[in-house]
Protein backbone atom coordinates (compact mmCIF):
# COMPACT_ATOMS: atom_id res chain seq x y z
CA UNK A 1 0.00 0.00 0.00
CA UNK A 2 2.68 2.41 1.25
CA UNK A 3 4.05 1.93 -2.22
CA UNK A 4 1.51 2.15 -4.36
CA UNK A 5 0.68 5.74 -2.25
CA UNK A 6 4.67 6.72 -3.26
CA UNK A 7 4.05 6.23 -6.73
CA UNK A 8 0.93 8.25 -6.71
CA UNK A 9 2.58 11.21 -5.30
CA UNK A 10 5.55 10.98 -7.01
CA UNK A 11 3.31 11.39 -10.29
CA UNK A 12 1.81 13.96 -8.92
CA UNK A 13 5.01 16.09 -7.83
CA UNK A 14 6.60 15.64 -11.54
CA UNK A 15 3.07 17.23 -12.52
CA UNK A 16 3.59 20.03 -10.20
CA UNK A 17 7.83 20.81 -11.04
CA UNK A 18 8.36 19.16 -14.07
CA UNK A 19 12.09 19.27 -15.66
CA UNK A 20 13.89 17.75 -12.53
CA UNK A 21 16.44 14.71 -12.76
CA UNK A 22 16.27 11.80 -9.79
CA UNK A 23 18.58 13.32 -7.58
CA UNK A 24 16.59 16.57 -7.13
CA UNK A 25 13.35 15.12 -7.15
CA UNK A 26 14.78 12.37 -4.43
CA UNK A 27 15.99 15.61 -2.15
CA UNK A 28 12.65 17.29 -2.44
CA UNK A 29 10.45 14.94 -1.69
CA UNK A 30 12.61 13.48 1.19
CA UNK A 31 12.90 9.55 -0.08
CA UNK A 32 16.11 7.59 -1.03
CA UNK A 33 17.34 7.76 -4.92
CA UNK A 34 16.64 4.04 -4.95
CA UNK A 35 13.71 4.01 -4.00
CA UNK A 36 12.95 6.94 -6.50
CA UNK A 37 14.20 4.96 -9.33
CA UNK A 38 12.12 2.43 -8.63
CA UNK A 39 9.11 4.32 -8.52
CA UNK A 40 10.44 6.14 -11.61
CA UNK A 41 11.15 2.29 -13.45
CA UNK A 42 7.13 1.52 -12.82
CA UNK A 43 6.17 5.41 -14.25
CA UNK A 44 7.88 5.22 -17.33
CA UNK A 45 6.72 1.09 -17.66
CA UNK A 46 3.10 2.02 -16.93
CA UNK A 47 3.41 5.38 -19.78
CA UNK A 48 2.55 7.92 -17.49
CA UNK A 49 6.28 10.34 -17.08
CA UNK A 50 8.94 10.44 -20.01
CA UNK A 51 12.40 12.02 -19.47
CA UNK A 52 12.71 14.82 -21.93
CA UNK A 53 16.56 16.58 -22.90
CA UNK A 54 20.12 15.58 -22.52
CA UNK A 55 21.39 13.46 -19.47
CA UNK A 56 23.02 16.59 -17.76
CA UNK A 57 20.20 18.97 -18.58
CA UNK A 58 16.82 17.08 -19.33
CA UNK A 59 14.03 16.07 -16.92
CA UNK A 60 10.80 14.10 -15.86
CA UNK A 61 7.41 15.05 -17.33
CA UNK A 62 4.66 13.48 -16.94
CA UNK A 63 4.14 12.15 -20.62
CA UNK A 64 1.11 14.71 -22.23
CA UNK A 65 -2.14 12.93 -23.99
CA UNK A 66 -3.32 15.89 -25.62
CA UNK A 67 -1.34 19.09 -26.23
CA UNK A 68 -3.37 22.07 -24.87
CA UNK A 69 -1.27 24.77 -27.20
CA UNK A 70 0.39 27.57 -26.40
CA UNK A 71 -3.29 29.33 -25.02
CA UNK A 72 -3.28 27.87 -21.61
CA UNK A 73 0.48 29.01 -20.73
CA UNK A 74 0.21 32.90 -22.08
CA UNK A 75 -3.16 33.06 -20.49
CA UNK A 76 -2.06 31.50 -17.12
CA UNK A 77 1.20 34.09 -17.76
CA UNK A 78 -0.64 36.94 -18.17
CA UNK A 79 -3.82 36.04 -15.20
CA UNK A 80 -0.90 35.20 -12.67
CA UNK A 81 0.21 38.38 -11.94
CA UNK A 82 3.63 39.48 -10.47
CA UNK A 83 2.89 38.65 -6.78
CA UNK A 84 1.13 35.28 -7.86
CA UNK A 85 4.24 34.59 -9.49
CA UNK A 86 6.73 35.73 -7.13
CA UNK A 87 4.78 33.50 -4.64
CA UNK A 88 4.80 30.22 -7.07
CA UNK A 89 8.53 30.54 -7.30
CA UNK A 90 9.55 30.58 -3.47
CA UNK A 91 7.48 27.73 -3.23
CA UNK A 92 9.15 25.75 -5.55
CA UNK A 93 12.43 27.10 -4.19
CA UNK A 94 10.98 25.88 -0.95
CA UNK A 95 10.14 22.53 -2.36
CA UNK A 96 13.22 22.16 -4.20
CA UNK A 97 15.92 24.36 -3.39
CA UNK A 98 19.49 24.48 -4.53
CA UNK A 99 18.52 25.09 -7.92
CA UNK A 100 19.57 28.06 -10.63
CA UNK A 101 17.45 30.23 -12.75
CA UNK A 102 17.98 28.59 -15.57
CA UNK A 103 17.16 24.96 -14.07
CA UNK A 104 14.17 26.76 -12.45
CA UNK A 105 12.88 28.12 -15.80
CA UNK A 106 13.41 24.48 -17.19
CA UNK A 107 10.92 22.90 -14.63
CA UNK A 108 8.13 25.20 -14.41
CA UNK A 109 8.02 26.24 -18.28
CA UNK A 110 8.61 29.76 -17.35
CA UNK A 111 11.09 32.40 -19.06
CA UNK A 112 14.03 32.50 -17.74
CA UNK A 113 13.89 36.19 -17.74
CA UNK A 114 10.59 36.51 -15.69
CA UNK A 115 12.39 34.00 -12.99
CA UNK A 116 15.58 35.96 -12.90
CA UNK A 117 12.98 39.14 -12.21
CA UNK A 118 11.34 37.20 -9.37
CA UNK A 119 14.46 35.50 -8.14
CA UNK A 120 15.86 39.23 -7.40
CA UNK A 121 12.58 40.82 -5.73
CA UNK A 122 12.71 37.22 -3.42
CA UNK A 123 16.57 38.46 -2.77
CA UNK A 124 15.21 42.21 -2.35
CA UNK A 125 12.65 41.18 0.25
CA UNK A 126 15.13 38.63 2.01
CA UNK A 127 13.49 35.47 1.41
CA UNK A 128 15.73 33.87 -0.64
CA UNK A 129 19.32 33.59 -0.84
CA UNK A 130 21.84 32.26 -2.95
CA UNK A 131 24.12 30.04 -1.50
CA UNK A 132 27.47 28.34 -2.64
CA UNK A 133 29.76 28.93 -5.38
CA UNK A 134 28.90 30.61 -8.54
CA UNK A 135 29.40 27.41 -10.65
CA UNK A 136 27.61 25.03 -8.28
CA UNK A 137 25.41 27.04 -5.75
CA UNK A 138 21.47 27.86 -5.93
CA UNK A 139 18.89 29.48 -4.45
CA UNK A 140 17.68 28.68 -1.00
CA UNK A 141 14.65 29.82 1.82
CA UNK A 142 16.74 32.13 3.74
CA UNK A 143 16.88 30.34 7.44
Amino acid sequence: MVRVEGVKSLLEFIQHTPGLRAPQIARAMGIPLKTLEHWIKQLRDQGKIEFRGSPKRGGYRKKDVKSGGASGGVNGGVSEGLSGGVKSVLAFIQKTPGLRAPQIARATGVPLKTIEKRLKKLKQCGDIEFRGSSRAGGCHEKA
